[in-house]
């Protein structure tokens, strides 16, 4: 019953859209086509973020790390990583307030281009030491890459559009003739990062002691509304 009532449904849906996207005085068809393509760029980026340290007798504050001896760790500890200290980019410098002494504890965020998913997931998970309050790992694309799938998306989607067309075509025994125009309604790929872009104004948003990488696949989408113009026979 439930896959008969499935069926129903879906009938009504194609015979509705194809009543609202056919107008025969016109002799057009207009349909919305859409694509979905797996969009895992191989590139990676680490924000790392550093702050000085209080030095605590007891409850009593007595001084902090300073951030050049942070700094210095942190380019030891890259070397185990396999980087050098020149790769490090300052995404921004800034202080957090304590409201006693020393009144505010200095921090850097880095960015770190890596080179490849191994060594990224080594890096959020292993790498520790004192200063270092957070690195969070970013997937980015290529301005090539970004292109290159935008271009691979939009195809799809009309395509697709195609494909819905025919098929609405048939119930009225034609074909479907030449594309008579494509409105763009949405492509995800515009909001996708790059490996030029830093987040300079949040470089430490993500908050302190944030340890992460995002493992799961992201997916980039498409719609597009295509008018094509129908044979008649």
């Amino acid at each position: 019953m439930k896959a008969l009532l499935t069926v129903l449904l879906v009938s009504f849906s194609v015979a509705t859209s194809f009543a609202q996207a056919t107008d025969k005085s016109i002799n057009t068809i207009d349909v919305l086509g859409s694509s979905k393509i797996l969009a895992n760029p191989p590139n990676y980026v680490a924000q790392v973020l550093i702050e000085e340290e209080e030095q605590k007798v007891g409850y009593t504050t007595i001084g902090k790390l300073p951030i050049d001896s942070i700094k210095m760790s942190l380019a030891a500890n890259l070397k185990k990583f396999g980087f050098e200290e020149k790769e490090l980019k300052i995404l921004g410098v800034s202080g957090r307030p304590l409201g006693q002494y020393p009144n505010f504890l200095t921090n850097i965020a880095y960015e770190l281009k890596l080179k490849d998913k191994e060594t990224a997931s080594k890096l959020v998970n292993e790498m520790r030491f004192p200063g270092l309050k957070g690195i969070v790992i970013k997937r980015v694309f290529t301005q090539a890459q970004k292109t290159a799938l935008s271009d691979s998306l939009y195809t799809s989607a009309i395509q697709d559009a195609r494909k819905i067309a025919t098929e609405l075509a048939k119930r009225e025994n034609k074909t479907i003739g030449e594309v008579k125009s494509i409105e763009l309604r949405f492509n995800s790929v515009a909001s996708f990062g790059m490996d030029t872009d830093s987040n300079t104004g949040n470089f430490n948003a993500y908050e302190f002691s944030k340890f992460e990488m995002d493992y799961r696949d992201k997916y980039a989408n498409c719609n597009v509304r295509v008018v094509f113009e129908w044979n008649r026979h």
